[in-house]
Parts: C-alpha cells; structure tokens; sequence
C-alpha cells in the first residue's frame, strides 16, 4: 500500500478539501453488499411480478422478501456512509494526539478467503484512554505500525470518535 504524507495544521478546523485523502478507502465492502442486497430486493420484486400468480406467495415475496432485503441494504450503504462522515468529522474537527500500537492480529472477514490484518492502538486522552482498531488487508500494515510504534490519531473532543491516518494509508506531519 502506498503511503502518501501529508501536513495539516495542529489545530482544528482543518479542511478535508484541500488534501488528496480518500476517506472511503476500506469502506467499498460496505457499499458493494448495500448494493448487492439492493439489487435482492429489487430481483424479490421482479419475481412477485412473474408467474405464477398466487396471491399469497406475491404477498410472502413482497411482504418479507423486500423488508429483508431492504432492511441489509440499507444497514451496509448508511454504516459505510456513516464512517465517511464521521472520519472527515474528526480529521475537521478532531484534537491531534499519540497512540501506542499495543497488539497485531487477525479479523475475520466472511466474504473473503483471507483475514484482515489488525493494529490495536491506545490513545492517551486526559482522562484514560481509548483502544482504536486499525483493520487492512495489505500486511505492510504491520511493518508501517509495529507493536511499540507512536501512531498520530485524532480524536474528537465530544464525542470521542477516533481517526487515525494509517488507516486509510497517510501519514501525517505537523
């Protein structure tokens, strides 16, 4: 994976706009599988159209075989949405602080044959700490995060959500 290095001012507000980040990277499983139960939902309606038209199976397709399949498609195309919106939220909004990468592991991903490569990080706050999960599927993330290594994150000082620029490949300088 590429890493691309960017300064940004310490201090909030900075501007998502002007970097050459792409805050979707990782997130396309998210809106593959909405689309792909979108696309289930639409093919339960076709097929309550086609015969044979039995009143009550048309009713079964429409009535549970489009809430289903809606209900996914929506959970995966608003959870991919959310973490767009709330990484640029921090990266805007966010307080710069250093974490620890304390642990690297495996995550289990059930539409591939490989798992994903994980980084635990601890950020420091003023009061404890917060444990943030980088997950990749590129294995350099172990030697760009080794276990010990300082991780610049952001986190922001409402509601606590954490960034971190590794994730998504960046490196970021002040």
């Amino acid at each position: 994976m590429k890493v691309t290095t960017i300064s940004v001012p310490l201090n909030p507000p900075r501007n998502p706009e002007q970097y050459q980040i792409d805050f979707r990277r990782g997130l396309w499983a998210f809106y593959f599988f909405g689309s792909f139960f979108s696309l289930g939902s639409a093919g339960v309606l076709i097929t309550a159209a086609m015969p044979p038209y039995e009143p009550r199976l048309i009713a079964f397709k429409i009535l549970f075989g489009v809430p289903f399949f809606g209900f996914f498609a929506y959970w995966f195309i608003s959870k991919g949405m959310r973490r767009y919106r709330e990484r640029r939220t921090v990266f805007r909004e966010g307080i710069l602080r250093k974490g620890t990468a304390i642990h690297h592991g495996r995550k289990f991903v059930p539409w591939r044959s490989t798992r994903h490569y994980t980084v635990t990080v601890r950020i420091a706050l003023d009061e404890g700490s917060i444990d943030s999960v980088i997950v990749s599927w590129d294995r350099s993330i172990y030697e760009r995060v080794p276990l010990g290594d300082q991780v610049h994150a952001f986190v922001h000082p409402e509601t606590l959500s954490v960034f971190i620029p590794a994730e998504i490949g960046v490196a970021v300088r002040f």
